[in-house]
This record gives structure tokens, sequence and C-alpha cells, in this order.
């Protein structure tokens, strides 16, 4: 049985990581926003998602994702912010393909309880603690709540498959199916509570992203997907060119991505299954966030990633917009 719930930040392109920051070498002393979040205050953060697929310059295939989730600053202890995170909608892609004929002949029936662990994520009110001074959610806090919430999910789905198959099931084949479902979600809910965590860091990273005022500078990191419920574990090395400049109380801070062409084509082969027979020469990549800052509140007011993979014939383009109210 698999169950993809997909719940990122950023959808991903074929094979481009967005990533989250582990580790930086600076070259010299820059600055960086600081944080100055209001305990109590609540913002409303809304995804644009948008994949373009071209082969020869001709539109193949486009999507266009829309989400949200909404936070609020709880509490702060020294210089840990205590932060709810709560989904207000899902870029949900729900499949179920067990090899199981009796659960898949049920599969569309019961479409309405499996949907539950979606509803059971929707109502969910994660509650995160971020470091102060790097902007990194390091630790859910109610993650055995959360736990806890998917095993009742998961004992309800159970049960009313077993009501529905009644007794067409031999106890043996119905073991199996319980333990199937019971591994899935298992599993998922794991990868959603660290897809959750990306999810937040993704955004709040460019907090620790070093920049000099009207001039360009460069750090390496190193960066891996945000999404873990897709298996999507990609890590990669990174420089990071940062050019920004102020007007007024608002600053702009553009990050360029520079990767190791080598290093991310081999992976990309590894990682598609579809990944089109072509040289290096061939293959191209490149990202970039342009992030827009509120001085005043030190909060970010937008976001607009864009990320374009050439192989070959083929583009993959995918922009993402966020927008914080």
């Amino acid at each position: 049985m698999l169950i993809r719930i997909s719940i990122l930040l950023c959808v991903l392109t074929l094979v481009c990581p967005n990533g989250l920051i582990h580790a930086q070498n600076l070259s010299s002393e820059p600055e960086y926003v600081d944080i100055r979040w209001k305990v109590g205050t609540e913002k409303t953060v809304s995804v644009h998602d948008t994949t373009l697929i071209y082969a020869d310059n001709e539109l193949l295939s486009s999507a266009f994702v829309k989400y949200s989730y909404k936070l609020k600053i709880l509490n702060q202890k020294d210089s840990v912010y205590e932060v709810r995170f709560k989904h207000l909608s899902l870029a949900s892609d729900l499949i179920l393909n067990s090899q199981i004929p009796e659960l898949d002949e049920a599969a569309e029936k019961f479409i309405t309880i499996i949907n539950e662990v979606e509803n059971s994520i929707k109502k969910f009110e994660f509650i995160l603690l971020v470091d102060q001074n790097s902007g990194f959610a390091f630790e859910i806090k109610n993650e055995q709540k959360f736990l806890d919430l998917m095993t009742q999910t998961t004992n309800k789905i159970i049960f009313e498959l077993a009501k529905y198959f009644g007794e067409n099931l031999d106890s043996q084949k119905r073991k199996v199916i319980e333990f199937k479902i019971k591994e899935e979600l298992e599993t998922k809910s794991e990868a959603i509570l660290k897809t959750t965590m990306n999810s937040l860091n993704y955004m709040l990273q460019i907090y620790s992203f070093p920049y000099i005022l009207n001039g360009t500078h460069f750090f390496e990191t190193e960066l891996e997907s945000v999404d873990q419920i897709n298996e999507n574990d990609l890590s990669s090395l990174a420089k990071i060119e940062v050019k920004a400049n102020k007007s007024n109380n608002t600053l702009t801070h553009r990050a360029i991505y520079h990767y190791d062409k080598a290093e991310m084509f081999e992976k990309s082969k590894k990682e598609s299954d579809d990944f089109p027979s072509i040289s290096i020469e061939e293959f191209a990549i490149f990202e970039e966030i342009t992030t827009i800052f509120d001085l005043k509140t030190s909060w970010i007011l937008s976001s607009r990633s864009t990320s374009d993979v050439i192989m070959g014939e083929i583009q993959a383009k995918n922009i993402a917009v966020v927008v914080l109210n």
C-alpha cells in the first residue's frame, strides 16, 4: 500500500532540491536580518507554486498548486521562540497502490476515510521551537501528540475497512492488510513531521543568509530537500551569491545558487527514472530566491523562488511565490 501526502512548502522540479542550510563558511563580516518578532503576532502564509515542463521551447505540461498555513508567536524564552504552525489548506496527492486486490477494490469507496489522514494534519496545531539567532526550527514540541493522533486515525481506517470486508477476508489476509496500513502511516507520520519543520525552515532559512549591503557576498553551504514524504532525500553542496539593497524600511535580498554541475548531473541521473540520455554539456541548473523584509518588524513580506533545470531539449521550470500577511 502506497500513500503519498505532499504538504511541502515548495513543490520541487524534476531534479532540483530546494534546501535547508546546515553549515556556513563565511569569508567576511557580513550583516544579518535581526529577528525581533513580537509575542502574539500572527501571520498567514500563502504559497503559489507553478511547475512548467518544456521540450524544444514547446510547453508539454504545467502544474499549479496553492496552499496556506498560519503562524503565531506563542512565547519567547531567552533566545527561543515557541511558534504555532497550523495548516489552513494542503497541496495533496493521495495514491493507493497496495497490490492487494481486495484493498485496491475498496480504495475508491473508502477514499473519504483515508482522507482523514489529511484532515488530521489540517486540524493539528504543530508547536515548533525556533532559534532567534538563526531563524531555524529545531524541534516539534508536541511531536508525540501528533503521532498519537495518527495512530488513532490509522485504527479508525482499519476498523472501517474491517466492517466493509466483513467475512470476505480470511484472518491471515486481514492481518496483512492491517500491517501494511500501519506500516505506511507510521512511516508517513515521521515524514510529515520532518517535512513540516523543513517547510518552515525553507522560508525562515533566509534569516541565516549573510549579506553585505549594496555589495555581493559568497558563502558555501550544504543543502537538503524539503520534502521527506516522497523520499526526495537529496543533499548537495552549493555556493550562494547574496546581493542586498535597502529602501526606507524595506530590505530586498537576492540569493543565487551556484551548484557543482558534475555532482548535480550524476545525482539527477541516479534519482530520476526518466532522465534523458544527454551529455553533461547539455545539462544546466539555476536557482535563485528574492526575499523582501520589513526591517521595522523583521518579518518577511514576500519571497519568490525560481529554478530552472535544462536537460538537453527538456527544460523544467519551477516558480514559487510566498506571501505573508
